[in-house]
């Protein structure tokens, strides 16, 4: 993005209403929404697709940051359960490789979403830190390839067709 983009970027931050920004930030971190929504909703609202993407990507990962706390206080308070479901995913995990899984959570989670994987991934006996890199670095590159084909006038196929 070349200075005078981003100066445009920045001029359409300071002139958002506060309203605009909850709206995509609520649309962005809900289960239903989540950036996948919140990205165009924000271009219908008159928002620069790139404007959008600031706003919702962060919005997208509190809810997996907060997904993620929870269930390792659930794994402090009840291994056992834990341990469960941890062995129940070993195969998986065995197979896929710690890579293939981390390629397989930057893939899914724009599909499935923040929460879904963040259960997944939980379940599957995946450290919370490995989880919210990858969930961030799929969601980013969605995110940031929604914006490019919108501000291009193309759509972008998955659960949202613009």
């Amino acid at each position: 993005m070349s200075t005078e983009g981003i100066e445009r970027v920045w001029a359409t931050l300071e002139s958002l209403d506060l309203e605009k920004i909850l709206i995509i930030a609520v649309i962005s971190a809900s289960p239903i929404g989540e950036i996948l929504i919140a990205i165009p909703i924000g271009v219908v609202m008159g928002i620069d697709p790139f404007v959008s993407y600031i706003i919702a990507f962060p919005s997208n990962m509190i809810p997996a940051a907060v997904i993620l706390a929870i269930l390792d206080l659930f794994e402090e308070r009840y291994p056992s359960i834990s341990r469960y479901f941890a062995r129940r995913g070993e195969g998986l995990v065995r197979r896929l490789g710690i890579g293939g899984i981390k390629v397989a959570i930057i893939i899914v989670t724009p599909i499935a979403g923040v929460y879904a994987i963040s259960f997944a991934t939980k379940i599957l006996g995946i450290d919370k830190r490995t989880s919210f890199k990858y969930q961030s670095i799929g969601v980013a590159l969605y995110g940031l390839v929604e914006a490019v084909l919108i501000s291009l006038g193309l759509s972008l196929p998955g659960r949202f067709l613009w």
